[in-house]
């Protein structure tokens, strides 16, 4: 399956040469301000120049483009003993030796990707203003989820009987039922989910005592910030992988 690999290297030369090889093999090369970098990669390559802080470089990275969550491998020259064991406490998922063997360099990559899904994520969407949900949909819709959308509570609790749903970002203030209301359904038919609300209210009890008992994972508000609230999502959904993963390490119950 084709993967989106983000290349992070000063030497255009060599930008070019690693892109041809992934290129070939079936995946989507990124590099920084390419129109294709809109959403997370699935894994980054970074090119450490000699005499660079790893740790420094990485850090950058993980406050950009490549977030915690994307797998990120440093290539270099293992010139020195303990280079390489420097790279790993530095943070780096791996890394790969220069020169590059064209051969088979595609397959050491490949053998850092994360396993991917046959099915996007899921992320729904529940506000009353149709005019919002079209704008979030549209923008979060972006970053390859698979966006569902309600117009009040009592829609999106029907809709989660029929779909599995990973995410849920839900208005606070709906007619009928708050989205306190909702997500409190929500958290105890399922619990897997990771539920956000968005409000104008800065300080709502409601929303404070939906937090304090974990109806709600995230509160942010109105109005959003495309960059804070993409983060967030992002943020969710690797919350909600790690949820998940603990739910299937369970002992089976009596």
């Amino acid at each position: 399956m084709a993967a989106r690999i983000l290349i992070i290297a000063a030497d255009p030369g060599t930008a070019s040469e690693i892109a041809g090889l992934l290129s070939a093999h079936g995946h989507v090369p990124l590099v920084p301000g390419s129109a294709g970098l809109l959403g997370q990669p699935d894994l980054a390559l970074c090119l450490l120049p000699q005499g660079a802080d790893p740790s420094r470089m990485l850090a950058g990275l993980r406050s950009g483009a490549a977030p915690y969550g994307v797998p990120v491998l440093a290539l270099c020259s293992l010139a020195q003993e303990g280079d390489s064991e420097r790279l790993v406490a530095a943070g780096f998922d791996g890394y790969l030796g220069l020169p590059l063997e064209p051969a088979s360099f595609a397959a050491e990559v490949e053998a850092f990707l994360p396993p991917q899904s046959s099915e996007p994520p899921t992320l729904l969407v529940v506000d009353d203003d149709v005019f919002m949900v079209e704008i979030l949909a549209e923008f979060l819709g972006q970053d390859g989820y698979r966006i569902l959308t309600a117009h009040s509570g009592t829609d999106a609790l029907a809709l989660l009987e029929r779909e599995a749903v990973h995410v849920i970002v839900c208005d606070q203030w709906m007619p009928g039922m708050s989205g306190t209301e909702f997500l409190a359904q929500a958290h105890a038919r399922y619990p897997h989910t990771v539920r956000l609300i968005l409000s104008a209210q800065r300080e709502s009890a409601d929303i404070g005592q939906a937090v304090g008992a974990g109806i709600v994972d995230a509160f942010h508000t109105k109005p959003w910030t495309g960059a804070a609230l993409r983060e967030g999502i992002r943020e969710a959904f690797r919350t909600q992988r790690e949820r998940s993963g603990r739910r299937r390490q369970l002992p089976p119950g009596p």
